[in-house]
């Protein structure tokens, strides 16, 4: 299987980990995917696929059915972000994962159909540009419920229209420990853009890794969200740039130590929840954008949004070939880390000690 795209070095530049683009589609014929009983789901789906397999522009990617999945399969997935965690609650779904999980149709979701795009780091246009490409082919085979007047009809008001969710995923850590995400959340929101944790619960991600989205699909032009979600994304970055340079600058011993302490932590542990590890993680990160440790290899393969990843609870188990829970899990979560984490060497060794 190739790199997948949350593998890739652009995820660790920058406050910017990665772009995102996300399409919401029904096909005529049928009920809601929330209306649909079993049956009438099944047949929904077997029907999608049958149709997709025929096109060989869209046959290229690897196939699943949740029929013959385990709920760990289905969970690693959700936690590549290659499915939702609406999937997951589902029991009749399938779709189609691209090798570098970057492009991902799910069948059966809160709609019949799911584009996903990823792209490593700021390239939004990019996801938007494969997810339009893959929405012109289906559309060319499957009879999407369209109205001239309001657009594409979803489950969900919110999503009527385009039917597009544009995103990043951003690292936050300053603005985070400064207590400044309330406050941008608020700022943004009269610009009909949110912003919500990737990881972690409630209001506050543990890895201070945060998805900025459209809430607006009716009345709009994808471009238009697209430029707007960047001009404003561009000016939270500024914001996170300009924290962390006072951070630096007026608590620079604290920061660097924190960052050193985390990474000596991580190496050397033998037991690490879930939540620690993003802690420790996400200040590694913030090191190296920092300028603080550098990989002391050139050829350093994972990326620490990588590792973020793969320390979830289903992809350990799939990693180490058996289930786990508690204190086993975590043990095998210190284990995963001390040998995967890149060595990192001192990237300011003039600095005054």
């Amino acid at each position: 299987m190739s790199e997948a795209w949350f593998e890739k070095k652009e995820c660790d530049t920058g406050c910017i980990i990665s772009s995102k683009c996300r399409l919401a589609r029904n096909i005529d014929g049928f009920n809601f995917s929330p209306k649909l009983d079993e049956e009438s789901a099944r047949r929904m789906i077997d029907k999608t696929v049958e149709q997709i397999r025929r096109d060989p522009k869209l046959n290229g990617n690897r196939f699943y059915d949740f029929k013959n999945m385990s709920l760990t399969q289905k969970q690693e997935m959700q936690e590549q972000h290659s499915i939702s965690n609406y999937l997951v609650g589902q029991k009749e779904a399938a779709g189609f994962i691209s090798d570098d999980r970057s492009v991902s149709l799910m069948i059966n979701e809160e709609d019949h159909i799911r584009i996903q795009t990823f792209s490593a780091g700021a390239h939004l246009d990019t996801a938007f540009k494969e997810a339009n490409r893959l929405d012109d082919e289906l559309g060319r085979i499957l009879p999407y419920v369209y109205s001239d007047k309001y657009g594409y009809l979803t489950t969900c008001l919110s999503s009527t229209g385009t039917g597009m969710r544009a995103s990043y995923f951003l690292h936050l850590p300053v603005l985070a420990l400064a207590g400044q995400i309330e406050t941008v959340k608020t700022e943004i929101s009269r610009f009909n853009v949110t912003l919500k944790p990737v990881t972690g619960e409630g209001r506050k991600s543990p890895a201070d890794v945060y998805q900025i989205t459209n809430t607006m699909t009716l009345g709009v032009r994808e471009e238009d969200v697209i430029s707007s979600l960047q001009k404003i994304t561009a000016q939270i970055v500024a914001q996170e740039q300009a924290y962390e340079k006072q951070y630096f600058t007026q608590q620079r011993d604290h920061a660097i130590d924190a960052v050193w302490r985390c990474y000596a932590t991580l190496k050397f542990a033998r037991m690490l929840s879930y939540s620690d590890a993003l802690v420790m993680l996400s200040q590694i990160r913030l090191g190296l954008n920092a300028g603080i440790i550098r990989p002391a290899a050139d050829n350093a393969v994972s990326s620490i949004y990588a590792l973020m990843i793969q320390i979830q609870p289903a992809s350990l188990q799939t990693y180490y070939g058996k289930e786990m829970i508690g204190d086993e899990l975590e043990k095998a979560r210190a284990n995963f880390l001390r040998t995967n984490l890149p060595e990192m060497a001192d990237a300011v060794s003039s600095q005054k000690q």
